[in-house]
């Protein structure tokens, strides 16, 4: 706090432990430490998102860093009779402030078991860098015998199913503006930046991915979904997961894509262990999509990849001017 103090640099720092045993606690404590202006607050208590990422399962899911509560109106300013140059000058301050929440608490359905988390905190188009918490289960689940019985155990358990199709239309054709698959694991994306909500306005997504895929996402060639309504061979679905941070109305939305992936990659020596494609769609289409008229900071997520903030503004017709 006092090296942010004598800095007077705005910003968000973002802390949790490096491992939690999971023989001993049933909590995540996050601490942030949030630096800014009087006038240009950084509200992560009122306005901040919680994204946490499982690295393993490429499962992300979102939630307010504390309950959402309505802004009050504000009071109106009594008038004084001065003139405007008679009044006295706002005098700004820089504060540094600590906020601590249970990660458990803000997500229930946060998946207890063994892995790898990824944790961010994100204020309107600010974004903490990442922090990497392990979930074990102690000495316990390094021994050998332990681990086989664990691993045995793991396999009798039913696969998980195929990713659904897109409640949405998806384009799987490049056009002069979709971005170029990733040479690297990774993924890149394009999004229109302004739209109306008014029925006939869409607002358009494009991306290109090279990105892992789980044995449960690769489609066999006896199933009816290796080849899709063009004839065209499609070998996985991998998810590529959306949090969409309205300015006023935090949200956050968490919208998974799932998307179909055209061929396999090789990335260094164990085969295809990666898939590639592109994809193009209406994301004012999806369901899940918020259609409240304000600005949003919108990310994507997938393993330890991050893209974001990419700006887009929903506007309403009563602001098309006439003639």
């Amino acid at each position: 706090m006092s090296a942010a103090l004598d800095a007077e640099e705005s910003g968000v720092l973002l802390g949790a432990p490096a491992r939690v045993d999971l023989r001993y606690t049933d909590d995540l404590p996050l601490h942030a430490l949030v630096a800014c202006t009087s006038d240009a607050p950084i509200s992560l208590l009122s306005r901040g998102v919680i994204v946490v990422t499982r690295r393993d399962t490429n499962s992300t899911q979102s939630a307010l860093w504390s309950p959402w509560k309505e802004p009050p109106e504000p009071s109106p300013v009594p008038h004084t009779g001065l003139a405007d140059d008679d009044t006295n000058p706002v005098v700004n301050s820089f504060t540094v402030s600590r906020l601590r929440v249970d990660l458990r608490k803000r997500i229930p359905t946060l998946t207890w078991r063994p892995g790898n988390l990824l944790v961010r905190a994100i204020v309107h188009d600010r974004v903490t860098a990442p922090c990497e918490v392990t979930l074990d289960g102690g000495p316990l689940d390094a021994d050998p015998d332990v681990r086989a019985y664990l691993d045995w155990m793991a396999s009798q358990q039913p696969p998980p199913p195929l990713p659904p199709r897109s409640p949405v239309a998806v384009n799987y054709h490049p056009d002069a503006q979709t971005p170029e698959v990733p040479a690297h694991p990774g993924f890149a994306l394009d999004l229109q930046k302004v739209s109306l909500t008014t029925p006939g306005h869409s607002v358009t997504l494009r991306g290109s991915f090279n990105l892992p895929v789980q044995p449960h996402e690769r489609i066999p060639t006896t199933s009816p979904e290796h080849r899709d309504a063009e004839g065209r061979t499609v070998v996985a679905r991998i998810t590529l997961t959306l949090v969409v941070v309205g300015h006023d109305s935090p949200g956050p939305a968490v919208i998974p894509l799932h998307l179909d992936a055209r061929a396999f990659t090789i990335e260094g020596r164990d085969g295809p262990t990666h898939a590639a494609g592109v994809f193009r769609l209406d994301l004012l289409a999806h369901p899940d999509m918020p259609r409240i008229l304000q600005r949003y900071s919108v990310y994507a997520f997938a393993y330890e990849h991050m893209v974001g903030p990419l700006p887009l503004t929903l506007l309403g017709e009563q602001l098309v001017p006439t003639r």
